[in-house]
């Protein structure tokens, strides 16, 4: 995978409704709606013929009502650099992580990663800048 940065800037799509959109995972098995994770997995790639650069950010109501936030950069065959992951990484442990207890936080670090293609962050909804979550 290549580090480069972009020629042009991402569209950046976020997905936190409910989709519309169905898959079959083989022939005669039964039809799921897609979550907002895999639309937003879907959503981000080169357009075809413009080779424009898109990303798709889920942002998904979890139990005990956190917000779970993420990306996957897989499709675009970039990654983070370690400079931008530790400075996602150290924002998190000092702005977010003290918002939970620590039996709260232990299972927030199996849940919360940092790697150099997708990014998944768990935090309170009032942190998050989207207003109208479902």
């Amino acid at each position: 995978m290549s580090t480069a940065a972009f020629q042009i800037a991402p569209n950046v799509r976020v997905f936190n409704k409910r989709s519309e959109s169905f898959v079959q995972s083989g022939p005669g098995s039964t039809w799921h709606r897609l979550t907002a994770e895999d639309e937003a997995k879907r959503a981000t790639g080169c357009h075809r013929e413009t080779k424009a650069p898109s990303i798709g950010v889920y942002v998904i109501r979890t139990n005990g009502g956190r917000v779970k936030v993420g990306c996957d950069l897989w499709r675009l065959s970039a990654n983070l650099t370690s400079s931008v992951l530790s400075r996602l990484e150290n924002r998190w442990r000092s702005d977010d992580a003290p918002l939970f207890s620590k039996t709260a936080l232990r299972a927030l670090d199996r849940k919360v990663h940092f790697s150099a293609s997708f990014v998944t962050v768990v935090t309170l909804p009032e942190r998050v800048a989207f207003t109208n979550l479902p």
